[in-house]
Parts: C-alpha cells; structure tokens; sequence
C-alpha cells in the first residue's frame, strides 16, 4: 500500500462542493467556521486551466457528457482508490470503522453549507 490509510481518506466532498457551487456565498457569511470572500465571477483561463488539471481525466478532452456522472477531480479518485485498497489490506467494515469520522466530517461539512 505505502502509505498510511488516513492519507487516502481526505474529505473532498465539501471541497468540491465549496469548489463547484453554483450557489455563491455571500461575502462575510460564516460557512462552518470560515468567512467567506464573496462571490466569483466568471473564472479566468488560469483558473480553468488550475480546475482542468486536477482532473487527470481533461488531459486529452473536452468532457461536456456531465448529466448523470462528470470527471472525478483526482482528489476524489484517489481518496476513492484508497479506499478500496484499504478494504482489500483489512477488510470492508473494518475499512468502513476506519473511515467514519472522515465520512462524518464530511456530511458537517455539507451541512455547513445548506
């Protein structure tokens, strides 16, 4: 495996959210302990380019089929991965303990959000 199971297990879940929203937060409104800087704009090519990078998936393409399942951000491909590796080194619900706090922080942070 290499690496230790809590470096596979990140939160991205709230961070895409954060990330993605379609929703902007309004400057100064306290989202789950953070102050927000306001609503963005139209994102510029660097921003584009940042967000297409960290989707190994945008390499070659352009994706625009994101109806039902877009790209996964290699954050969340890889907490995936790991995930599944971890139930292959110890077993399911023994990976599934190991992962409820992070599971639980993630839905307070979604909550956060709402």
């Amino acid at each position: 495996m290499g690496r230790a199971w809590n470096t596979y297990l990140v939160s991205p879940l709230a961070a895409c959210i954060v990330g993605a929203s379609a929703h902007p937060i309004p400057k100064g409104d306290d989202v789950n302990g953070m102050v927000s800087s306001g609503s963005h704009g139209p994102f510029s090519a660097d921003e584009i380019a940042k967000y297409r990078s960290e989707t190994s998936g945008l390499e070659n393409r352009v994706h625009l089929n994101s109806a039902g399942a877009s790209l996964m951000p290699d954050v969340v491909l890889d907490s995936v991965v790991g995930h599944i590796q971890l139930e292959a080194d110890i077993g399911g619900y023994e990976a599934a303990d190991a992962a409820a706090e992070t599971i639980r922080e993630a839905y307070v942070d979604t909550a956060g959000l709402v």
